[in-house]
């Protein structure tokens, strides 16, 4: 049920999950150019549940329009104490970090979590997280992350959609947010970002944001 890295690892091609299991990174980093050609680097597909901790994800090549971790996942996810860039990456290698499905069949379930990561701006050139579609009634939490130097010229800390309109909770506390970018595009920023999209019903009206202790210390 864990698979757990012993080492470092240089992905060659899409690591492909199909199974309800726990990937513990062990503090390694998982690198390699995997996610050249509109692929993605990490795929994660299953009906069960999904938890990813202590790991470093460092592409080397662009995601293009396509997200690093891409998650069909019918239960839970958990990401925890996961890395994604590092601080002195500007290559933007990353498209979406964490994006998850689109799917009827794969809504956010109640009780995903993404907490003690770190996002580092210059890795990306679209979103830090994006959702699509949330459970109805799912609570979201989103707990204890730094989404550092968001360069909202191009990318965006969290995109949030709300496909099917479900009544839902998003829970933010204790993050740190961080962006900058130029004064034309300015509108753009910001640590959420809620988009319509053309075919899809999103009711916003319909989902409870709850932010409490946000650090914007470094934002503009």
């Amino acid at each position: 049920d864990t698979v757990t890295l012993l080492k470092d690892a240089e992905l060659t091609e899409t690591l492909d999950i199909d199974k309800a299991i726990t990937l513990d990174g062990a503090n390694h980093k998982i690198t390699g150019n995997a996610s050249a050609g509109k692929t993605s680097f990490i795929t994660v597909e299953t009906d069960g549940d999904f938890t990813m901790k202590n790991a470093t994800i460092l592409p080397t090549s662009n995601v293009e329009a396509n997200p690093a971790i891409d998650l069909q996942v019918k239960g839970k996810v958990v990401v925890d104490n996961c890395v994604f860039g590092a601080a002195d990456d500007t290559k933007q290698f990353m498209y979406n970090g964490l994006e998850f499905s689109q799917s009827e069949d794969y809504p956010m379930a109640d009780g995903t979590t993404i907490s003690n990561c770190t996002f580092y701006g210059g890795a990306f050139r679209h979103n830090f997280i994006s959702f699509y579609r949330i459970a109805e009634g799912a609570t979201i939490n989103i707990n204890g992350n730094k989404f550092l130097n968001a360069n909202w010229d191009t990318t965006n800390a969290i995109r949030v959609s709300n496909y099917g309109s479900a009544n839902a909770t998003i829970n933010l506390i204790d993050d740190t947010y961080s962006d900058s970018g130029s004064d034309g595009n300015k509108d753009y920023a910001g640590l959420l970002f809620f988009q319509r999209t053309k075919g899809h019903d999103d009711d916003f009206t319909k989902l409870t944001v709850n932010i409490e202790n946000l650090d914007t210390t470094g934002a503009q």
